[in-house]
């Protein structure tokens, strides 16, 4: 085997290694796109709240193709936490909030989507 071979399998080893590894880079964003919300004043002490809940919702992109576009990945999450909470008779979210949760990989990216609320019930 020649000098120049024995580079190139080398150079193409570490590019592989490089590129399956499980290196990747996370981030997570918290903010409220919830902005069709009924406000209600809770100033006094007529309700109690009952319940946290979550949804959830993931979907993988490669090359950023694939997957549920921003909103629709939002809405599944949202449907998942109303399919969680079972709202009844005097119950209501408050305090809604979604997290959005990356992982990055050369090629591959993961993206999580978790809305979160309380549960309040009014006496």
């Amino acid at each position: 085997m020649n000098r120049h071979t024995t580079h190139l399998k080398l150079g193409l080893f570490m590019l592989l290694l490089i590129t399956l590894t499980g290196c990747g880079v996370n981030s997570t964003m918290v903010y409220n796109v919830n902005s069709a919300q009924t406000v209600v004043e809770l100033g006094e002490n007529n309700f109690e709240i009952v319940d946290r809940v979550q949804g959830e919702a993931q979907d993988s992109y490669v090359l950023f193709f694939g997957g549920r576009k921003t909103q629709a990945l939002n809405d599944a999450a949202m449907a998942d936490l109303l399919s969680k909470a079972e709202l009844s008779g005097s119950q209501a979210l408050a305090n809604v909030t979604t997290e959005r949760y990356f992982e990055n990989y050369i090629v591959y990216t993961v993206v999580k989507v978790i809305v979160s609320a309380h549960v309040v019930e009014f006496k």
